[in-house]
């Protein structure tokens, strides 16, 4: 049956009204509320003023349901008793039992025996007796509290932990958990005391206090400890202090603030301590202050543009490995603004980079102020083709060396065109002029260029042809198609007397060639003619799998010797480069780069990545083999394999190997090695961590560390990887 009243309202909201926090109960508090009541048996006392619903009474208010063998409300005395299996859905998901419930006082006040909540962030409360007093707290005698699941084989069995406490009082105000006469235990047994503590209750999302603490011991640096504080200061910002303890050289007290502004956001990080001088991995008596900054902005200023900073400084070039803290080897601090709009990009930066590499000099890594560009992509016009320009600006100034400025603009136009035949051509024209003001400069010739004002043209031309041949298979497309591309410009592009700032480190691979500046940067550019000629292999299988291998080979017909030997661009037929990519199903992936000699297909440099992902295991294997000078650096031999393992050994278990060996020149060294072992559940993280390095640098010393932490939800953050 069906009807309204106080007491269906009453008896629907008892249970609700005492375990729930007194905004929620408040919202629901409306007895204008319609209620379903089923019931074997509904009596009402006229002379005592009670109502009684008996054998399988099920009030439904709205989305919460109260299930009990018998519930009863006493008008006079302003009293709801529920008896009897007596149960509550309420409306967040949370699942609660007892054996008795009773409220008086309009509701506000009342208890509970044999309590056992299932909440719906998994964790569960249980009580022999709850007390309830006006709204603002929970009393509850005998608690247990654990965010653990119960166990699937045993029901019965304890969980990994929980605390057990004479007295547990939920501040339903301050949504706290607080403990008297606690034991914190694992698998049922006590392991630590606790007479008082407290902790947020699971409906607590983010909360200031003490994080979970990080242990690690170092053979460098020594025992390694840290205790993160988190204080959240609103919902828009929050501050994390972490003080971290080296046994062997001091501390260290890393800091990191972030604000989100509703228009952009800003990420405030650093690190300051008072640190043993160390010197060839011996301690040197004295000691300096160190730190380091790691400032980040962003801002959306309207639909069109967007600025933001980086600001990344350190004080000691090692600093940052040693006390590990990153491994990064390049700092950059920037400020920009960028605008898109429709196919067009502006933007206008400044750069300052820190080098964190043995061979960095500071004085050399050149501040970049000004650095402008603006792109522009026409539309197609009636023939297919269209425009394109580009201006840029950069000025590069150095405490000590070169100073460059460099303004430059670029015109083109693009036209592609498909045969009725199948040949797809594709012709660009682009012309390209620079300005150089240069200071500071001692050309090739060792003459200085000083003050000096250096102006260039240079016109370029391709013609690329392709013609891709496509046949079908029963359950798979092939693809053959060969392809070239011929490039003119002027035989001499290139002037001694503009330094050469972003094309240092040219690697000639199929990734350059056909292009019509084979360099990634703009001081220098490929003249002369050439023809790049080649062929693209592919097959791909219905069901996603493909395999697609290319080759190919630069003639020069004419031009200057912009490119030095080692590059084996300055003959007239340079080397094979090619690239295969084999990957059959969505767990296998296989690369192979390759660049081999013209005369004998001698590998110059090779590189190789497999990668295997299937259910929980994880393999990664990468061969990088590059012969000396192949990049025109001067280097010697370099190989280096790297390997890296990773299984989820179980459901909650996973562990995880990298290992990075150097064979450069005859030698076999482990360069770096990782191991680490990681158990995770829904209420309880464990990791170890153990890494050795074969780095030596300045004050860092081959090393061996270990480190491990453990996390308890809702007992300090619940991330493992907190970083070092």
């Amino acid at each position: 049956m069906a009807r309204r009243g106080p007491f269906l309202v009453a008896a629907t909201l008892a249970v609700g009204v005492l375990l729930t926090a007194p905004a929620a109960a408040a919202a629901e508090d409306e007895t204008d509320h319609p209620v379903l009541v089923t019931a074997e048996e509904l009596i009402h006392d006229e002379k005592t003023l009670t109502t009684t619903a008996r054998g399988k009474v099920e009030l439904v208010h709205g989305a919460r349901i109260l299930l009990a063998d018998k519930v009863i409300y006493d008008q006079r005395a302003d009293r709801v008793v529920a008896t009897g299996d007596v149960a509550l859905l309420e409306p967040g998901g949370d699942i609660l039992t007892a054996d008795y419930v009773e409220l008086s006082n309009q509701l506000k006040t009342g208890f509970i025996k044999n309590l056992h909540a299932f909440l719906a962030d998994g964790s569960r409360v249980a009580a022999r007796r709850v007390t309830r007093d006006a709204g603002q707290s929970k009393v509850m005698d005998q608690g247990v509290f654990t965010p653990c699941k119960p166990c699937e084989e045993d029901a019965e069995a304890p969980p990994l932990w929980q605390i057990k406490a004479l007295r547990v009082i939920h501040d339903e105000q301050a949504r706290d958990m607080i403990y008297r006469e606690a034991w914190l235990e694992f698998w049922g047994q006590p392991v630590v005391y606790l007479p008082f503590f407290f902790h947020p209750d699971p409906t607590v999302e983010r909360r200031s206090g003490w994080l979970t603490p990080r242990f690690g011991q170092s053979e460098q640096v020594g025992a390694i400890l840290s205790a993160p504080y988190y204080w959240s200061i609103s919902p828009d910002r929050d501050l994390e202090v972490e003080p971290i303890f080296y046994s062997k050289s001091g501390g260290i007290l890393r800091t990191r603030y972030r604000q989100h502004l509703g228009h952009g956001e800003i990420d405030l990080a650093g690190s300051i301590g008072r640190l043993d001088d160390v010197k060839n991995g011996a301690e040197t008596g004295g000691s300096s202050w160190q730190g380091n900054i790691d400032l980040q902005g962003r801002f959306a200023l309207d639909p069109t543009w967007r600025a933001g900073f980086d600001v990344e400084h350190v004080s000691k070039r090692t600093y940052l490995r040693l006390y590990r803290l990153s491994n990064v080897s390049t700092l950059t601090s920037r400020a920009f603004a960028e605008g898109f709009r429709g196919q067009n990009y502006a933007q206008i930066s400044a750069y300052r980079l820190q080098g964190l590499q043995a061979d960095d000099i500071g004085e050399d890594h050149p501040v970049i102020a000004p650095w402008g560009e603006y792109d522009f992509v026409g539309l197609p016009d009636k023939l297919g083709g269209h425009a394109f320009a580009n201006a840029s600006t950069v000025a590069l100034h150095r405490d000590r060396g070169v100073d460059s400025k460099r303004l430059s603009f670029d015109l083109g136009y693009h036209l592609p065109h498909t045969t009725a035949g199948g040949h797809v051509l594709a012709a660009t024209a682009k012309l390209s002029s620079d300005i150089y003001h240069v200071n500071n400069f001692t050309n090739p010739s060792g003459n200085l260029i000083d003050d000096d004002v250096i102006t260039r043209v240079f016109p370029q031309l391709g013609v690329e042809w392709r013609y891709p041949l496509v046949r079908r298979g029963a359950n798979y497309t092939q693809l053959i198609e060969p392809r070239a591309m011929l490039v003119t410009a002027p035989d001499s592009g290139n002037s001694d007397d503009i330094p050469n700032e972003d094309s240092l480190n040219f690697a000639f691979d199929d990734t350059a060639l056909f292009r019509l500046n084979r360099f990634n940067g703009r001081d220098r550019l490929s003249g002369g003619t050439h023809v790049d000629y080649g062929v693209n292999l592919a097959v791909h299988g219905d069901g996603g799998g493909e395999t697609r291998f290319s080759i190919g080979q630069a003639l020069r017909l004419s031009g200057d010797q912009t490119f030095t030997g080692e590059s084996r661009l300055s003959g007239r037929v340079s080397d094979y480069v090619g690239h295969l990519i084999v990957a059959p199903t969505d767990a296998v992936d296989v690369h192979y780069r390759f660049r081999l000699d013209r005369d004998d297909l001698s590998a110059h440099r090779s590189e190789l990545a497999f990668r295997y992902r299937k259910d929980r295991f994880r393999l990664g294997l990468d061969h990088v083999k590059v012969s000396a000078g192949s990049q025109g650096t001067g280097l010697r031999n370099r190989e280096q394999i790297g390997l890296s393992l990773g299984a989820d050994v179980s459901r909650y278990w996973q562990a995880n190997f990298g290992i990075i060996h150097d064979f450069s020149d005859g030698e076999n060294d482990t360069r770096d090695l990782r191991m680490s072992l990681r158990y995770e559940d829904e209420c309880f993280a464990f990791a170890v961590r153990l890494e050795h390095s074969d780095t030596r640098d300045e004050d860092i010393e081959p090393d061996t560390a270990l480190f491990f932490s453990i996390n308890l939800k809702y007992l300090g953050d619940f991330a493992v990887n907190r970083g070092g």
